[in-house]
């Protein structure tokens, strides 16, 4: 009888001793199941870029060197549209007219954003990447002179009398027209070629071409190059 009891309880103790390992094996691999089909749908799924409205963004493949000397992945960055480069192309153009002319100033000198208002100070740096950018439209399409008027001819002699009218720092710059196109495009920067037309004082209209290169993750500004003659509207 004792014999017997003693059988039946090892037997018992087996299935429960079974039954604890087979409840503590259960608990450590279904977490680390879960969290291994969660890697891997983390690494195998490719994220969707949206725009504020929830629709798909058009996206640049950036490439970053990974932590710990990892294999490079691409990293998915958002891309401002032509429409939205275009608009800060348009209001840079804008700002940077009225730049010159409350900055007083001539080709080649240094401008100051301070006089700006914080609005136009903000649009400002929207269009523009910095104000080194701002001086270059400045030196292009700033044409004013200290005294009104460009000479030619060495003083005193009969060529002396050779000049030509400008406008003077403080004379209002106006925007009177002209178009954008874009050119072409890489992964990082949108190329405009821009027809500017414009104005200073009571001077006659003149147009300028342009080639602008705007940054696609910014969308701001960061090259200004003049690509032809100034052409002048009598």
């Amino acid at each position: 009888m004792h014999s017997n009891f003693k059988k039946y309880f090892k037997s018992q103790f087996k299935k429960v001793l079974y039954l604890f390992i087979g409840i503590v094996i259960l608990f450590i691999l279904v977490p680390v199941g879960l969290w291994g089909y969660q890697r891997y749908q983390d690494n195998h799924t490719k994220p969707q870029v949206t725009d504020e409205n929830g629709h798909p963004q058009t996206a640049i493949l950036h490439r970053n060197q990974t932590p710990n000397g990892k294999k490079r992945k691409k990293v998915p960055i958002k891309s401002v549209s032509e429409k939205t480069a275009t608009r800060n192309v348009e209001n840079g153009i804008k700002l940077g007219l009225k730049v010159i002319s409350s900055n007083k100033i001539t080709a080649g000198q240094n401008i100051n954003i301070s006089n700006l208002n914080k609005k136009d100070t903000k649009q400002l740096y929207r269009s523009f990447q910095n104000g080194s950018v701002v001086q270059q439209f400045n030196d292009i399409v700033n044409y004013s002179t200290p005294k009104g008027y460009v000479q030619w001819g060495d003083a005193g002699s009969k060529s002396a009398d050779t000049s030509m009218k400008t406008p003077k720092p403080g004379d209002e710059y106006v925007l009177d027209g002209g178009d954008i196109h874009l050119t072409s495009s890489n992964v990082e920067n949108y190329f405009f070629k821009v027809n500017l037309t414009y104005h200073a004082g009571d001077q006659p209209q003149r147009t300028i071409p342009l080639k602008l290169t705007v940054n696609r993750i910014a969308g701001q500004v960061t090259n200004v190059k003049r690509i032809g003659e100034v052409k002048i509207n009598n």
